[in-house]
């Protein structure tokens, strides 16, 4: 007990001798103020810094970083060169989103500005080749300055941490900085692109939520980072809290959306889903508000934040009991989710909230943590999106092979319903028609010459309609045949069908040689009907890789095949080709005289 008495003792010593002023060292080059500097809290928003000066100055023991305010916040860091040479040094301010700060430096009864800069002063006033601001001094030999802070960042939260540091830190420092932003602006734009190409090509919502989400990062990273101030001179209309505002807002939107695409989040928590998504209707509200210029110039803007901050907790402590109610159903990428998830909240301890208790120290990469959560999270998500892609493919190819083979069944259902109809009709005109034309043709005087000669005729008609229509039962070796009995069928007077024979294979299969039987009889049959031909000409041949190919031609009158309606008889030897895995190339126009069609089968 008594050593714990002295301990604290001790402690409160060292308290009391605190040194008001920082003694530069020229050993060190990189220096936390928070520690060795005082603040003080201007409620008037009127004070001058020779007012501020006389005021009663509160000992910094944390982290600088304070909730959102309508007041002014002034520091204060006595800076001591100890040595006998000139020595330059600069502060840095790593946060950019701060409204304005004004820097002056007291010496004796002089006060002197040094810098006014900030989110809302012109474009010149800044350093932007840094995501801060840095702020360069000069210290005489054996001197000693005050540099007094103001910070004016109304109704938004402040984190005012700065350091002191050399020239040669300074520059290390930015460029680990850029290097790490260029890194992510190029992580950041191919994965966009990506997402881009994904939703345009497969049509999964899962795809537009990911990039109005990773518009959502890429926002709030811009405008913490200053990429803002690339595009604008200045912003006294705070239109960089609308964008950051955006930013937070389309993150709480499509991050809950996004989650539940990739595990079933909402249907295990039907009722935590609708009152969360309650809360960020009331962001969207506030968002519409915050488009006003006087609501930004209000407090108003403090009151929102701290129902964004409340909601940005809420839904925030809310993912990760979603998510594992999910991995305890044993939900799919719900474990990795959690995983991921777990990652960003690590980062946000380690780079703000202990921070802001004071527990750790800020760091002048204070958009480290941020840069690599955002790589982290777009490589993991873009490993899962890839993922779901590759399902969404496969299951896509499933269901247009399975509408392939239904498309399939139904063609051969179609061909084998004309089959069935035309073999019912042949045999119909074969047994009952030709029969009676038979029986009449008994009956007949031979010596009434013509209507003898009408019958006869009638009667060879029938039989050659009813053997066109019954589906012939053809075997490889009478192929051929079947082929020339057809061409001989429809060869009169008025038209002549050649046929010729080139290497034409034994076809085993005799479902192909109904389907080519067919397509030959409505080639045919549609230069009889349509083409007012002379003469029709057609070529049977046969390849060396197992193909064979038919050529139809004709000195008919030719028609246009784009703009001529197919009719049945095209559309049936359609059907057939597809049956058969076949293609067929019309050459044909009205301009010029007939028709040549070239069919290829691969058996």
């Amino acid at each position: 007990m008594r050593a714990f008495f002295f301990t604290l003792l001790f402690l409160f010593s060292l308290i009391a001798n605190a040194q008001d002023y920082y003694e530069i060292d020229t050993t060190t080059n990189d220096v936390d103020l928070q520690l060795n500097g005082f603040h003080y809290q201007d409620t008037s928003s009127t004070l001058l810094p020779r007012d501020v000066i006389s005021k009663n100055w509160e000992k910094l023991d944390i982290a600088p970083a304070f909730s959102s305010s309508e007041y002014i916040h002034w520091f204060k860091y006595s800076i001591t060169n100890p040595y006998s040479t000139k020595i330059e040094r600069y502060f840095f301010i790593p946060y950019h989103y701060i409204k304005e700060i004004d820097v002056y430096a007291v010496h004796g009864d002089s006060i002197e500005l040094l810098i006014q800069t900030g989110t809302s002063r012109p474009f010149t006033n800044k350093d932007l080749k840094s995501s801060g601001y840095p702020i360069r001094i000069t210290l005489e030999a054996n001197d000693t300055v005050e540099y007094i802070f103001k910070f004016k960042h109304l109704y938004l939260p402040l984190r005012a941490t700065t350091f002191l540091v050399s020239k040669e830190t300074l520059k290390k420092t930015i460029y680990k900085s850029f290097s790490l932003l260029w890194l992510w602006k190029g992580v950041y734009s191919t994965i966009f692109l990506i997402a881009l190409f994904f939703y345009l090509f497969l049509r999964q919502k899962i795809f537009l939520y990911y990039i109005l989400l990773n518009i959502g990062i890429g926002l709030y990273i811009a405008i913490q980072l200053g990429e803002f101030f690339l595009f604008f001179n200045i912003d006294t209309a705070s239109y960089i809290s609308i964008f950051d505002f955006s930013g937070s807002l389309l993150i709480n939107i499509f991050f809950p959306l996004f989650i539940n695409k990739l595990t079933p989040i909402k249907k295990r928590n039907p009722l935590i889903w609708k009152w969360m998504f309650y809360l960020i209707y009331g962001l969207i509200i506030i968002w519409l508000i915050r488009l006003l210029p006087d609501a930004r110039h209000s407090m108003f803007m403090h009151y929102s934040h701290i129902y964004i901050l409340s909601v940005t907790i809420i839904l925030y402590l809310l993912h990760p009991i979603l998510l594992i109610r999910s991995i305890i159903h044993k939900d799919k990428n719900a474990l990795v989710l959690f995983v991921i998830y777990s990652f960003y909240v690590f980062e946000a301890f380690i780079e703000t909230i202990l921070p802001n208790l004071g527990i750790f120290s800020d760091s002048q990469f204070v958009n480290y943590g941020i840069l690599i959560a955002s790589l982290t999270e777009m490589f993991a998500f873009m490993f899962l999106m890839a993922k779901e892609a590759l399902t969404v493919y496969r299951e896509r190819e499933k269901l247009l092979l399975e509408k392939q083979e239904h498309q399939t069944e139904l063609i051969q259902s179609i061909v084998r319903s004309q089959e069935d109809e035309r073999t019912r009709v042949g045999r119909e005109l074969h047994d009952s028609l030709g029969a009676n034309m038979a029986i009449i043709k008994q009956h007949v005087k031979r010596t009434d010459v013509a209507l003898f000669s009408i019958v006869s005729q009638s009667i060879e008609m029938v039989r050659n309609l009813s053997h066109s229509l019954i589906t012939p039962q053809i075997n490889k070796e009478d192929f051929k045949d079947e082929l020339r009995e057809l061409c001989h069928i429809f060869s009169n007077e008025k038209m002549t069908v050649h046929y010729y024979f080139y290497e034409w294979p034994n076809i085993e299969d005799s479902n192909i040689t109904t389907h080519l039987y067919r397509i030959v009889q409505e080639l045919i049959n549609n230069a009889v009907k349509h083409s007012q031909a002379e003469n029709t000409y057609l070529q049977f041949m046969g390849e060396s890789d197992n193909k064979i190919s038919i050529i139809y031609e004709d000195d008919g009158v030719g028609f246009n095949p784009i703009q001529q309606k197919k009719g049945l008889g095209l559309k049936n030897i359609t059907y057939r080709l597809e049956l058969l895995n076949g293609s067929m190339r019309i050459d044909s126009s009205k301009a010029t005289k007939g028709t040549t069609m070239f069919i290829d089968v691969q058996l």
